[in-house]
């Protein structure tokens, strides 16, 4: 028997203007829309490069990936992630592997001091070169 209760989603926040980050979730829905049967997915992919959720800062939210869990906690980066991959078909493996303590302890490092600060750059990089292109 099913529920109508409507079941919460999580939230996945994106920088859908980042040349990485863009392609990389657009992959992850089309796994999603092609495994889902039922087409009741249980992520909402958002896309923070025009505006972010008020109770956020856009600046803060385009530096890393981020969700809103079911129950309105927020993670981010290598722990948003994990939550997301737990959920697309194909990824479940890399979530459990990358949860694992140790590896976990090393992913965080490397994306919260190499990569997430190394896309950012990059994508501010891009907005001001496009800034320039347009004036």
């Amino acid at each position: 028997m099913k529920s109508n209760a409507k079941t919460k989603k999580t939230e996945i926040f994106y920088n859908g203007s980042c040349s990485i980050c863009a392609p990389e979730i657009h992959l992850y829905k089309k796994i999603i829309t092609n495994e889902n049967v039922e087409g009741d997915g249980q992520l909402d992919f958002v896309d923070i490069s025009v505006s972010a959720p008020d109770e956020f800062s856009q600046e803060d939210m385009l530096k890393r990936l981020h969700a809103k869990l079911p129950n309105g906690d927020i993670v981010s980066g290598v722990p948003a992630f994990i939550t997301l991959w737990k959920q697309v078909p194909g990824f479940k493996g890399l979530a459990f592997l990358i949860n694992l303590p140790i590896i976990k302890s090393v992913a965080v490092f490397i994306y919260d001091k190499i990569l997430a600060p190394t896309l950012y750059k990059r994508y501010i990089r891009t907005v001001k070169n496009q800034n320039q292109c347009d004036t």
